[in-house]
């Protein structure tokens, strides 16, 4: 790099300079001419195409440049020279690089390249020489994992390698972290964000790495990692997994907790049923959580809803919980289940403006009788006097205030997305009516829960209506009548 000449170390240990020309010191010159005329600038990264040519990262000249040896020719493949960041949609050659520092192929022939300086990956396509972002806004920064890869901030990427089936492998080195472009949509799969080092052993998301620089890829997925800041080369192992995951037939459902229903709606809470939905089993945890933003993948296994990601709080072999993205249009939907052996087969989920249901878990279906949970406000639940569920429980007087739990309600102003904690009050957007044996009561409160992701709390008055271990439940929202059949137990 300093000596701005690339070099050659032949098989016989034989050194010699093929492009460069040490006595004409740093700079820019030779272009159509032989390479060993050519001026470079600290060139800093090499890659080779499939027919030979050989491409150099002209680090401080912000230019991709190209040696053919067959026509002992150096040319410019992109970047004009300028320290900007202009281009996109253009010839690579017009484009402005800032300070280049890695470059890979992929199998199509088209050229990546980590556009440092810029915070971002671009790509020069093979079949125009037309340049794009395909990774990183042009500003430095981390904004999340999960979300349209040109969405996604980065903070001087300095390593880039591509595997066998297009997906991008980025060394975010100022966000300490390994990043994963899979279908547009990026992932953060080791560094925990922080410098330092540990982790060997553990899943890459409990990795620390300080100044990551380089990546590259072998022939079985490993990625090796050069974790410059702290001396060593690390290696990044893929989950090994039986067989891509299965999703059975009618094995997409609202959770089974609050109703168990085959549509769905935004921001609602879903379980997945199949085989080898996940290499492991775990729930998430506070070390997957993005400051208010929960996980998007754990441990290489994540889902996509309408081609968006979903968030994933529970994976197993057998069944995933995850929450639905708020803005998924109405309709059928595609829903695939990815993890590091592949994925599934496309299902077809419904997708419903509102699928309301409350929190009536199975615990508390009394021979036949189905009770909503209830808590009052001395902390009991609301059952009949006979019931022994192992938590205290007492039947609820007119005039009780029960808090009760749900999902599926639709949005609440102001509008808190899928996926986060909430932290500010809110009430629902579609009016609300609940009636205990068609007697309507106050509602003091409906809106998602704070401290909560997607779960809806309901404050409610019990009205003045008859004693009756089966005091029937009913609610609308909006136009949504629930389906549920629960009860309640009331007593003066």
């Amino acid at each position: 790099s300093v000596n701005n000449v690339i070099r050659k170390v032949t098989p016989g240990d034989t050194i010699t300079t093929i492009a460069g020309d040490n006595g004409l010191g740093a700079g820019f010159s030779g272009d159509g001419g032989a390479p060993l005329a050519a001026q470079l600038n600290v060139p800093s990264a090499l890659a080779m195409d499939s027919a030979g040519n050989l491409y150099i990262a002209d680090t401080a000249n912000n230019r991709i440049r190209k040696v053919s040896f067959s026509a002992n020719t150096i040319t410019t493949v992109a970047g004009s020279g300028g320290a900007n960041y202009t281009g996109d949609g253009f010839p690579a050659v017009n484009a402005s690089l800032n300070a280049p520092r890695a470059i890979a192929f992929d199998s199509a022939g088209n050229l990546y390249i980590a556009d440092s300086g810029n915070h971002a990956i671009r790509m020069v396509s093979a079949a125009t020489q037309n340049i794009s972002t395909v990774a990183g806004t042009g500003t430095l920064g981390y904004n999340g994992d999960g979300i349209p890869a040109t969405n996604a901030q980065l903070n001087y990427p300095l390593g880039v390698a591509v595997d066998a089936s297009g997906s991008i492998y980025i060394a975010d080195s100022q966000n300490f972290r390994i990043r994963k472009v899979i279908n547009n949509v990026i992932y953060s799969i080791a560094g925990i964000g922080q410098p330092a080092y540990g982790g060997d052993g553990l899943y890459g998301e409990f990795a620390a790495f300080s100044f990551p620089s380089a990546v590259i890829l072998d022939s079985s997925g490993n990625v090796f990692v050069a974790d410059t800041d702290n001396n060593v080369i690390r290696q990044l192992t893929p989950v090994p997994s039986v067989a891509p995951p299965v999703v059975n037939p009618g094995g997409v459902v609202s959770a089974s907790a609050f109703g168990q229903f085959t549509s769905v709606a935004p921001a609602s809470w879903i379980e997945i049923y199949g085989q080898n939905l996940a290499a492991d089993t775990r729930s998430w945890k506070s070390s997957d959580f993005q400051g208010n933003n929960a996980p998007q993948s754990l441990d290489g296994t994540y889902v996509t809803i309408g081609g968006q990601p979903a968030f994933i709080s529970y994976i197993s072999g057998g069944q995933l919980n995850v929450q639905v993205p708020t803005n998924i249009a109405t309709g059928p939907q595609v829903l695939v289940v990815n993890n590091n052996a592949g994925s599934s087969e496309s299902y077809e989920l419904a997708v419903e403006p509102l699928q309301p249901g409350f929190y009536a878990p199975s615990n508390e279906n009394l021979n036949g009788t189905q009770y909503v949970w209830a808590q009052l406000s001395d902390g009991s639940l609301a059952l009949p006097a006979s019931a022994s569920i192992g938590v205290a429980s007492r039947e609820a007087k007119p005039g009780d205030t029960m808090v009760l739990y749900g999902i599926g309600f639709g949005p609440v102003t102001p509008m808190i997305p899928a996926g986060q904690i909430v932290q500010q009050s809110n009430q629902l957007a579609e009016p609300f009516q609940i009636q205990f044996a068609g007697v309507p009561a106050t509602v003091a409160y409906a809106g998602l829960a704070p401290g909560s992701i997607g779960l809806y709390q309901f404050n409610v008055v019990v009205p003045n209506v008859g004693n009756s271990d089966t005091t029937a439940v009913t609610f609308t929202v909006g136009n949504y009548p629930g389906q549920q059949h629960l009860f309640t137990a009331v007593h003066n």
